[in-house]
Parts: structure tokens; C-alpha cells; sequence
């Protein structure tokens, strides 16, 4: 098994979050479709290139006013959709308000 394939192995837990994302030069907004401690896939609006570096504020649920804010770099695209892996794990971080 290659390192790649124990990559994907990672579980993924399925979400419907509301995103924005942005750069210095970006500002975007899009849904989460599914995530990990350690990355997500996002299906945004405004496209974005492997390697960019990307601010994600997180709404994890309708009308919330808490948010998590997380950084990363894009590490995959497919047209407008496209994993973001975090710079810190996610559900180890202070900033992260709300229940898996």
C-alpha cells in the first residue's frame, strides 16, 4: 500500500457547512462537503489553484453566529471543488466551537 492510498483511507465525516474562503486576493463563498481533522472538500464559486494558500471561515450550522476560522493550502482541484489541507488539525484546535 503506497502512501497515497493510506492518505485517502483517512475517514471522512459528510457535512453541508457553509464556507467563505479567500486569499489576499480572493474572496469566495461555498459549501463544505465532507471533512477530517487534517483536511476538507469544498465546492466553492470562484475557482482556486493547487498550491494557493486559503482562509476558511466555517459556519457549521444554519443561523449559527459562531464560526471556526481555518487556514491550509489547496491540494487538489476539479473545476470549482477542492481539498484544502488544514495547517493545524481542526478538531484539536481552541477555535473549534462546534460538536462532531
Amino acid at each position: 500500500m503506497t502512501h497515497e492510498d493510506q492518505k485517502r483511507r483517512v475517514s471522512r465525516r459528510l457535512v453541508s457547512w457553509r464556507v467563505f474562503y479567500g486569499s489576499d486576493s480572493l474572496l469566495a463563498e461555498g459549501g463544505m462537503l465532507n471533512m477530517n481533522d487534517v483536511g476538507c472538500n469544498v465546492a466553492g464559486c470562484m475557482p482556486v489553484e493547487v498550491g494557493m494558500r486559503l482562509r476558511l471561515c466555517i459556519w457549521a450550522s444554519e443561523g449559527s453566529i459562531e464560526i471556526v476560522v481555518a487556514h491550509g493550502s489547496v491540494r487538489w482541484v476539479k473545476g470549482l471543488q477542492f481539498g484544502l489541507q488544514f495547517d493545524d488539525p481542526l478538531f484539536h484546535s481552541s477555535q473549534c466551537v462546534f460538536a462532531l
